[in-house]
């Protein structure tokens, strides 16, 4: 399911038809993605509804993304614009989109957010075109993040009030979305704020007692020693992960910062910090892909 490439007519509302078609501009056509999604989220019936939840609501920012292109000229939503009015014109991917809300509507999107939109396109990448594994509480928290993303950028940036174009259960349920999303979050980092609680009251003496225990290398017994990594508030490479996989220390005697860590999505590799959801690498990666 690739809405990116589907060609776009020119049309503006919801258009009457002979009741078997249904027209939609592309502000109605979002929300209703948006409606979709909310649907599928709440379908308890039916295992699979969380994954169509997620897909639905991206796809919904990627058309409130188009509507907003389209407010400041009607062909920037196309991939070329002098074929605007071609019928088999294609619409720009979601980088394309990004990066000509920029440059066009002098929109760019704060560390957070850009996260979360990286978070929800690798997750539809995933889904589309190779297997994936569900995490249920990290698809329950990005549906409910998202949610609140699209409800934000349609008032700040479409003028759009979302509850005026959803019946009551749908906006009981949205509402119901973002809590779900919110009180995920405060349980997981109050979790995790119980377990590097330990951490933070060790002495330097303890800190440096943890770099001792590294064992050095050797190319039989330990060709791939303990590293330390880059720490950000002291500048030191001074960073060592404990025996909590999640969490590292700063062993420098002066510092003792604690850091989240987290898997890069894509790679694998270790990412500190609760903001960030991709490598350098990856996102560089991601950014070079037009998918």
């Amino acid at each position: 399911m690739d809405f990116d490439d589907e060609p776009f007519s020119l049309q503006n509302g919801v258009k009457p038809s002979n009741g078997e078609n249904l027209e939609l501009d592309l502000l109605n056509n979002g929300i209703d993605f948006v409606r979709s999604g909310v649907e599928h989220f709440f379908d308890s019936s039916n295992p699979r509804a969380l994954k169509y939840a997620i897909l639905h609501l991206f796809a919904g920012v990627l058309l409130l993304f188009k509507e907003r292109l389209s407010r400041e000229h009607p062909s920037l939503i196309f991939q070329k614009p002098n074929e605007a009015l071609r019928e088999d014109a294609k619409t720009i991917h979601f980088n394309e989109a990004l990066s000509r809300l920029a440059a066009h509507a002098s929109l760019t999107f704060t560390d957070s957010e850009l996260s979360l939109l990286r978070t929800a396109q690798r997750f539809r990448n995933r889904v589309e075109h190779y297997r994936f594994d569900l995490d249920l509480k990290e698809a329950q928290s990005l549906a409910g993040r998202l949610s609140e993303f699209i409800y934000l950028f349609l008032r700040d940036h479409l003028e759009t009030a979302l509850e005026e174009h959803l019946d009551p259960v749908h906006w009981f349920r949205l509402k119901e979305l973002r809590d779900i999303a919110k009180r995920i979050d405060a349980e997981r980092i109050e979790e995790w704020r119980g377990r590097a609680e330990k951490y933070l009251h060790m002495t330097p003496e303890q800190r440096q007692e943890l770099v001792d225990q590294i064992e050095p290398f050797h190319p039989r017994r330990n060709p791939e020693p303990e590293e330390l990594y880059f720490c950000e508030q002291c500048s030191n490479e001074s960073l060592l992960m404990t025996d909590d996989e999640d969490i590292a220390v700063c062993t420098d005697p002066e510092c003792g910062n604690i850091e989240y860590v987290g898997r890069c999505l894509r790679c694998e590799q270790r990412i500190f910090g609760d903001d960030d959801t991709f490598c350098d690498d990856c996102l560089e990666y991601i950014d070079s892909d037009r998918s």
